[in-house]
């Protein structure tokens, strides 16, 4: 699996991490997930696209306007 990066929004190399849709309480959202800056770890709060693979949520994150 591909290696979350940094956060796009304030540079956390440690908060960002997957999170899943029964986490955040959303019953409606089928099994996805998305990367998110965990504010409880450091982060700012920032996530990304909620997706149905964890491999996809970890490229949407990763992609850069530089890239």
């Amino acid at each position: 699996m591909e290696k979350i990066k940094e956060c796009p929004f304030c540079g956390s190399n440690e908060a960002p991490r997957i999170v899943f849709d029964y986490q955040n309480g959303i019953e409606d959202a089928d099994g996805q997930c998305c990367i998110c800056c965990d504010c409880t770890t450091g982060g700012c709060g920032g996530s990304g696209a909620y997706e149905m693979a964890e491999s996809e949520a970890i490229k949407k994150w990763n992609t850069r306007k530089e890239d």
